[in-house]
């Protein structure tokens, strides 16, 4: 049994002057990272996390030190000016209509499941919200839309790769 967590970045500082890609953390994503971290740290052996700024700085502030894992990188998507239209788009997207200029889904999971497969347990993952949520639709069954409109900036789910379920940490 593999019981893996698995954490969403926390709030990034949006500055539409730069691709969404590059976004750091916000102070009060800064924060809620080092929150997230004292209430975790013991917990986990090792922590891998996305290249992108929002992950790698929310993996920095929780638990210091980390691994690069390019696989762990968010959806590729085009950036949006209109965040409802972003939200719309990544409904259509997540429930498996192909979106052009899109990473398709099927891709991201892949990369995802690579990433966390033989992996012990206990080890962290510290990515971004669409690529989580593809991740445990493929695991657990729960609708990947659903998944993603009820998870916070940050967040923290045990995953028991074994059986399927998952449970909210920390």
């Amino acid at each position: 049994m593999a019981l893996l967590l698995l954490v969403r970045h926390a709030a990034p500082a949006v500055d539409p002057t730069i691709p969404h890609t590059e976004w750091p953390l916000s102070r009060r994503g800064v924060a809620a990272a080092q929150t997230l971290g004292r209430a975790l740290g013991t917990d986990v052996l090792e922590v891998r996390a996305s290249p992108q700024p929002k992950a790698a700085d929310t993996a920095r502030h929780a638990f210091g030190e980390f691994s690069v894992d390019e696989r762990l990188v968010e959806a590729d998507r085009p950036f949006y000016d209109d965040v409802e239209e972003l939200r719309s788009d990544a409904r259509r997207w997540l429930s498996g209509e192909w979106l052009a200029d899109w990473e398709r889904r099927e891709d991201v999971l892949d990369r995802m499941t690579w990433a966390t497969t033989g992996m012990p347990s206990r080890t962290c993952f510290v990515s971004h919200g669409m690529a989580i949520s593809v991740l445990v639709n493929s695991i657990t069954g729960v609708p990947s839309a659903e998944f993603l409109s009820q998870m916070p900036m940050p967040a923290a789910y045990w995953l028991n790769t074994t059986d399927g379920t998952m449970v909210e940490a920390g």
